[in-house]
């Protein structure tokens, strides 16, 4: 689960029923905007008041599968 959606906050938090071991963000050119590696964590915030305002795609690595999203920022 990932709230909120549209971004408003800068700030992405991100929730899963299993250990998440990295998420990236990628623009609508597939380059990664935002990243987090090693991550063994159930919860995360993920900093992104410094990218554009836009569509971005979320993959989030799990321990036994892959999510992927459409998040959209509208940091003021």
């Amino acid at each position: 689960m990932c709230y909120p959606n549209p971004i408003n906050t800068g700030e992405l938090k991100i929730e899963s029923d299993e250990p998440m071991l990295n998420i990236m963000v990628f623009n609508m050119s597939g380059e990664i905007v935002a990243q987090k590696t090693g991550l063994l964590n159930y919860q995360f915030n993920l900093e992104l008041s410094e990218i554009k305002n836009g569509f971005y795609t979320v993959k989030i690595n799990r321990v036994n599968s892959t999510n992927v999203l459409k998040i959209i920022v509208q940091n003021k």
